[in-house]
Formats: C-alpha cells, structure tokens, sequence
C-alpha cells in the first residue's frame, strides 16, 4: 500500500517513517521487533493551515496503529486564510485523523473519506446547487480524480497540496 503500487498516494520510501541502516543485517534492523517508526519524512509531519498546524505522528506497537499523521488527515485549513473560502461551512476544515491498524484489511483502512471525510468537516456540503459526494469532488478536484470516484493520478492526491480547478496550492 505504502511502497509500491500505490493507488491512492504515489509510492513512498522507507525512510518516510523508518531510519534505514546502512546495511540489511545492521544492528537493529531485521534483529529489532517491532519495527521502529520515526517518520523522517516530510509527509507523515507536514504542516498545513499556511504552517501553523504541525502534527504529532505517532505510531503504538502495541494497537498497531499509527496515528496523528498528516497523510492519514491530522490537517487543517482556515477560512480566514483561504482564498476559496466560499467553499467552507464552518470557520475551519480538518482532516478525520484516521489511526489505520497496519495489518488491517486493507479496503477499509484505505477506504476514501476515511482520512478526510466526504465531504472533509467544514467543507460545504452542497456546492453549485448538487450536494457534495465522492461522485462530484472531481467537479472541483479534477485532475485528481474522475466522477466515478477513483484516483486518476496518485501524484496529486496525499501530495501536500490542495488541488482544485486545476490549481495546487500549498496546504
């Protein structure tokens, strides 16, 4: 799901969320259990709200779940700093701060709206008279994604931007 062949997100590189040994039989590497998480990466930290929110990524051996990350939608945008805020209901919009179970099935970890709500809380949910779902998002996010509700290119979905009409903006 993370690594390779990703359908929602382009593919993500160990050290996103691993510190990656020198080598394969370094110390604490394959002789370590559980695997260590320490989110290197720019995407499980990234900031939004113009850089005033920073998430706290974390993830609990114990649950097997990671949480508090941006990638699984600990974000938020304001109104006040948005240039689209016509399209904002409440006066600021988050993320649903999915905690996904790492060994979990899979369909419904990775189910859409599961990191951002359809539509996200705050979003409006009527826009141009039709009510927001999963099957009109591409009205606005297109390039992102087709009326049928599928990714059509991973690189501009969990990328650290905001895609509509044709614009990324930073989060």
């Amino acid at each position: 799901m993370h690594l390779v062949n990703a359908t929602r997100s382009q593919n993500f590189q160990c050290q996103e969320c691993h510190t990656v040994p020198a080598t394969l039989a370094a110390a604490g590497h394959l002789d370590a259990s559980p695997a260590e998480l320490v989110f290197n990466g720019p995407l499980g930290a990234l900031k939004s709200d113009g850089g005033s929110f920073t998430p706290a990524p974390s993830y609990s051996p114990s649950t097997l779940r990671c949480s508090n990350t941006y990638c699984h939608g600990n974000w938020q945008l304001s109104k006040s700093k948005s240039i689209r805020s016509t399209f904002y209901s409440e006066s600021v919009m988050t993320g649903s701060n999915f905690a996904p179970k790492w060994i979990g099935d899979g369909s419904s970890e990775s189910a859409c709206g599961t990191c951002h709500g359809l539509p996200p809380q705050g979003h409006v949910t009527v826009a141009f008279g039709q009510p927001v779902t999963i099957f009109n998002c591409a009205n606005c996010h297109s390039g992102v994604m087709n009326t049928a509700g599928q990714i059509i290119d991973a690189s501009k979905h969990m990328n650290g931007k905001i895609n509509v009409f044709g614009e990324e903006n930073p989060m």
